[in-house]
Parts: structure tokens; C-alpha cells; sequence
């Protein structure tokens, strides 16, 4: 499955592709010890584990995300997460060389359009670590509001963000 937009384009990637999206999962390196990566990376293998724990949601999914040219710009994961009425992004990075390009703001609102696409979902859910405040800021600069803190699946210290449905779906 594609997701277009304007300069980008979202692949979604099952577990084959963890060698390709290893330099996107590693596109962050402060993020990554924020996540509790001392060293700033993830292993092969542990890319390979975050893709299949993704997979095993319910429509757990991947995204790659490419330029107009077919360069690696980042990496996504969305999913439908604790219920079915709940759109979940659980990973957004863009790599720091290609971050400041509006490539974020663009992806978040492919992911958006994405998981209000199914008739069910009536709001997106996600989280972000509490150190990480530009990411804070950017999810707020997209409509989403905070509304609880608590500890995510990985045991990190998180604010939760979300974006409520505005619409009538027909």
C-alpha cells in the first residue's frame, strides 16, 4: 500500500525491508537515547523486532517514507491501537539531514488522512516522551492535544496526544 503526497510518498514495509529503514530507524540519535538507545542506534535486529511487534497490532503497519526521487527520508508506524476506534501513530522519524523541509508536517497529514480513511476510527492517538519537547511542539502545531502522562509499552515517560474526528464520516 502507497500513501502519495506532494513530495512524499509512504511505502508500507513488512520485516524483509528492516536493512533498508535501519538508517531511518536510526535517523534520530537523540531521539533514540531519549528512547533509552544509549548509543544513539538500533541494532539490525532490534529494527527487525519493532517492525514485527508493529505487524502483530491490529492493522499494524510500517512506512517507509520516500522523496519525489526515491531517497530514504524517514520511517512511520501506524496502527489501530487500544480498539478499533483509535487510529495510533506510534513512530514518526525524519532523518536529522532531511528534518526543517516540512517533510513531517506532510507525512503527518498522509498518516492522518490515512487512519480517518476507515469509518470507524474517531480519533488518533499517539505518544511523545516528555524530554522530546520540539516534538511536542510539532504534534501541537498539528492540532493534536495533550491529555494524559504515563509510561508507554517501553516503560518511557510519555505525554499522550490526540486528534479528535470533526467530521461525519457517510
Amino acid at each position: 500500500m502507497n500513501l502519495l503526497g506532494n513530495n512524499l510518498t509512504l511505502i508500507s514495509a513488512g520485516v524483509e525491508s528492516a536493512e533498508e529503514l535501519l538508517p531511518a530507524f536510526n535517523g534520530d540519535a537523540q531521539f533514540l537515547r531519549w528512547s533509552g538507545y544509549s548509543s544513539g542506534m538500533m541494532s539490525l535486529s532490534q529494527v527487525r523486532d519493532d517492525i514485527q511487534e508493529t505487524s502483530a497490532l491490529p492493522g499494524g503497519t510500517t512506512w517507509r517514507i520516500a522523496d519525489r526521487e526515491g531517497r530514504l527520508i524517514g520511517v512511520a508506524e501506524t496502527a489501530f491501537h487500544p480498539s478499533a476506534n483509535v487510529g495510533w501513530i506510534a513512530l514518526l522519524i525524519i532523518r536529522r539531514e532531511f528534518q526543517g523541509r516540512g517533510y513531517g508536517r506532510e507525512v503527518a497529514a498522509l498518516l492522518k488522512d490515512y487512519l480517518f480513511s476507515f469509518p470507524e476510527v474517531t480519533e488518533i492517538g499517539l505518544g511523545v516522551l516528555v524530554q522530546n519537547t520540539p516534538a511536542q511542539a510539532f504534534w501541537k502545531s498539528c492540532g493534536y492535544v495533550r491529555n494524559a502522562r504515563h509510561r508507554d509499552a517501553h516503560g518511557n515517560d510519555c505525554y499522550m496526544y490526540r486528534f479528535l474526528r470533526t467530521t461525519a464520516v457517510t
